[in-house]
């Protein structure tokens, strides 16, 4: 007897999706799966039967595990973009526009180094909500460990990026005057990546076990532990 596929099937009365909602629903699918399964353990098949269609109709979208993978990721920064963006301004931007013009959350705070940080943390938050987010993000972290594929350039541009992008804050807050000079920028901004990303790491695998007091605190909060401790050392009050 064949074994059925995994799958979430198409309920009874529930209209066939058109070609934009059927791409939503293999990237929902597939959000599941990577986070779940990792990188190898994803399956196409199992994506497709979830998202019900053919293996054949799903690389008719996706040409490849891989290239699935790094719409996932593509859309996870435009998603964290965004959110930052909502926090500050409701209706300032949509997914489309950060896309096409490729807006950044440090051209749209540039110089406010401490309003980004902020920002940052209530993305940390967001995150919270959305679990299958930080554990696609553990995903591309045990796959880009190959040294090659999407995963790696991802995580070691995202590493560059955000670091970068920091210190930078840091540098021109400097030129402002609202950061004290003996900062060391790359450091710190090191370090809070490191934080951002290995407190994520830590959040994901307790999931469950919440209690635990070594788990006590939320994402946000380790993070705007360690902000705080930076503007009680460094900040300058104008």
């Amino acid at each position: 007897m064949r074994k059925k596929k995994e799958g979430t099937k198409r309920q009874p009365g529930r209209p066939k999706a058109d070609g934009t909602d059927r791409r939503q629903m293999i990237l929902d699918v597939a959000l599941s799966e990577f986070g779940t399964r990792g990188y190898e353990g994803a399956s196409l098949a199992r994506i497709a039967a979830g998202a019900d269609i053919t293996k054949a109709a799903l690389l008719h979208y996706f040409q490849s595990k891989e290239a699935l993978f790094a719409e996932l990721l593509a859309i996870r920064d435009l998603e964290n973009q965004k959110n930052v963006l909502r926090f500050n301004d409701p209706d300032k931007m949509s997914l489309e526009y950060l896309r096409q013009e490729g807006v950044t959350m440090e051209w749209l705070f540039d110089g406010d180094i401490w309003t980004y940080l902020d920002l940052v943390i209530q993305l940390a938050k967001n995150n919270e909500q959305n679990p299958s987010q930080v554990k696609l993000f553990i995903t591309v972290s045990s796959h880009a460990t190959n040294r090659s594929g999407t995963g790696y350039e991802w995580l070691y541009n995202h590493w560059k990026h955000s670091i970068s992008a920091v210190a930078d804050g840091f540098e021109k807050a400097k030129e402002r005057g609202t950061v004290k000079p003996d900062l060391p920028s790359y450091r710190v901004a090191r370090t809070l990546v490191a934080i951002m990303d290995g407190i994520q790491l830590q959040w994901a695998v307790a999931l469950d076990r919440k209690t635990d007091e070594w788990m006590a605190k939320t994402l946000h909060e380790e993070l705007a532990d360690y902000v705080e401790l930076l503007r009680a050392r460094y900040e300058v009050t104008l």
